[in-house]
């Protein structure tokens, strides 16, 4: 029997069997390209690379920043540089008329001990800056201090020896000390802002004032109530060393140690 005109015919022809399964592919490709995570361009890849770099070198700059000491510690520790600088300077003017006494010197051999102080005191002007600029201010400074507390240690044993003796401990004062000025001025520059440069140059310096007074107020006593005249060199030389150890381990360290930790973070930055 014919079929029945506008019934739809009971099997599907070939060709629409697969029109549906090319349909299904592209439907099931569609959704898995949609769930897939696309992957980062090349210029996002460099931003964020960029990114952890420029982290990385914040956390160097902030360690190394807080390796470095404060710059009013440093500036208080040179006044007492300063003061000490004085202290090893009078020490000798007082002590001088007891150590003439007991060695029979005349006003000629205490003028000749006085005299080389201030020749080693000039001849190391130029060259302390020059080293300082070279060096740094703080590794001068602190070499100048132990010199001059060295000849300081040094002069009972050299007055003992005989007057060439004694002079050349002198000059040793004279030598250390005279780098100093040029040190500190150094290591105000680097380390403090110029809006408070003033006050710290008068802090550091105003300890040479200081020491002055000190001294010729304190080494009488020293001399009478510790033994004679050779405990006032020997407790100066003490103190300059003690403050070498200080100004060691917490000026001259550290500002090494930030140095050293510059250029891994330059590294890291670039």
């Amino acid at each position: 029997m014919a079929p029945r005109a506008g019934a739809a015919p009971l099997h599907a022809s070939p060709g629409a069997g697969s029109r549906r399964r090319s349909a299904l592919r592209a439907y099931r490709d569609q959704t898995s390209s949609s769930i897939t995570p696309e992957e980062p361009s090349a210029s996002e890849g460099a931003e964020a690379t960029a990114e952890a770099a420029e982290a990385t070198a914040e956390a160097g700059a902030s360690l190394a920043a807080a390796a470095r000491p404060g710059r009013w510690l440093v500036v208080l520790s040179m006044s007492a540089a300063f003061i000490l600088c004085n202290l090893d300077k009078v020490n000798m003017s007082v002590a001088v008329i007891p150590m003439a006494n007991q060695f029979g010197w005349t006003s000629s051999d205490r003028g000749l001990v006085s005299s080389f102080f201030f020749w080693g005191y000039a001849v190391t002007q130029f060259p302390g800056g020059f080293l300082a600029k070279k060096l740094g201010g703080e590794k001068v400074l602190y070499w100048g201090v132990l010199l001059w507390s060295f000849g300081t240690l040094l002069a009972p044993w050299a007055a003992h020896q005989g007057m060439s003796a004694l002079c050349l401990s002198r000059l040793l004062v004279g030598l250390g000390e005279g780098v100093a000025p040029a040190a500190a001025i150094g290591v105000l520059a680097a380390k403090v802002p110029v809006e408070e440069r003033s006050r710290a140059t008068t802090a550091v310096f105003g300890g040479l004032d200081v020491g002055s007074l000190t001294g010729l107020l304190i080494a009488p006593p020293i001399i009478l109530g510790l033994g004679g005249w050779e405990s006032v060199f020997y407790l100066f030389g003490f103190l300059g060393f003690a403050w070498g150890a200080w100004w060691f381990f917490k000026v001259l360290k550290p500002t090494s140690d930030a140095k050293m930790a510059a250029p891994a973070t330059e590294a890291a930055a670039a």
